[in-house]
C-alpha cells in the first residue's frame, strides 16, 4: 500500500489505527495533493482532517473532534486548534467567519459541561 499512497509506512500504520478499512482511501486522498501536518497538532493533516470534512457526512467542528478523531478523547483539543480544524471545514463547507468563531465557541461549552475543562484557562483547567 506504500507505493500505491505515497505515504511512508509509519503514516500508513497510524491511519489504519485510526480508520480501519478507510485508511487506504484516506491516505490516497491525503498524497493527491500538498499535505502539511496542522500547526497546533502534529499527529493530524491538513488533508486528513479536509477528507473528514467532505467524506464523514460530518456537519459540525465537533462531530470531528469529539468523534471522527480521538483529539477530544485524549484531552488534545486547544482554542488554536479548534479554530484550526473549523477554518479547513469552513473551507471545505463554505462556513462564514461568524460560523467558524460559532463552531468553536460551542465545542469549547460542550467539553465545559461535558468534561468539566475549561479551555479558555491557561492551561486549561478542570472545574468540577
Amino acid at each position: 500500500m506504500t507505493r500505491a499512497t505515497g505515504q511512508p509506512a509509519a503514516r500508513l500504520t497510524q491511519l489504519l489505527e485510526r480508520y480501519g478499512t478507510r485508511a487506504d482511501e484516506i491516505a490516497i486522498f491525503c498524497g493527491i495533493d500538498a499535505d502539511a501536518p496542522l500547526q497546533n497538532h502534529s499527529g493530524y493533516t491538513y488533508r486528513e482532517i479536509l477528507f473528514l470534512a467532505q467524506h464523514e457526512r460530518v456537519e459540525r467542528l465537533d462531530d470531528v473532534i469529539l468523534r471522527r478523531t480521538m483529539i477530544g478523547m485524549l484531552g488534545e483539543t486547544t482554542i488554536p486548534l479548534l479554530e484550526e480544524v473549523a477554518a479547513i471545514m469552513g473551507d471545505a463547507r463554505g462556513w462564514a467567519a461568524e460560523q467558524r468563531m460559532q463552531e468553536v465557541e460551542r465545542v469549547v461549552d460542550l467539553i465545559r459541561t461535558k468534561n468539566k475543562i475549561d479551555l479558555r484557562a491557561n492551561p486549561p483547567q478542570y472545574v468540577g
